[in-house]
């Protein structure tokens, strides 16, 4: 993945909210992640194609004390976690 990779929804993954937290659900894979209120947030941001930078720009107006380095590698480990189960596809 490079720092142009734009990231969206997996049309295999569907979302549930469950109070404060979403539940999503790989119809393929049959795998279930659940979120934060946080990473819920960042799903909803997913619904249209986003950079990697233009989360970690996000985070950072929604979070203001959220510094630079922490922002990038939270939206970084979150990112991974989706593609790893397929909750996210990547164009480069």
């Amino acid at each position: 993945m490079t720092a142009a990779s734009q990231y969206t929804r997996s049309t295999d993954a569907s979302a549930s909210a469950v109070g404060e937290r979403v539940v999503l659900y790989h119809r393929v894979t049959r795998t279930a992640i659940v979120l934060n209120p946080t990473g819920g947030w960042m799903w909803q941001r997913l619904a249209e194609p986003c950079t990697t930078a233009d989360l970690v720009r996000d985070m950072q107006e929604r979070y203001p004390s959220l510094g630079p380095d922490a922002a990038e590698r939270d939206v970084s480990a979150f990112l991974a976690d989706l593609v790893k189960h397929a909750m996210v596809s990547v164009r480069e």
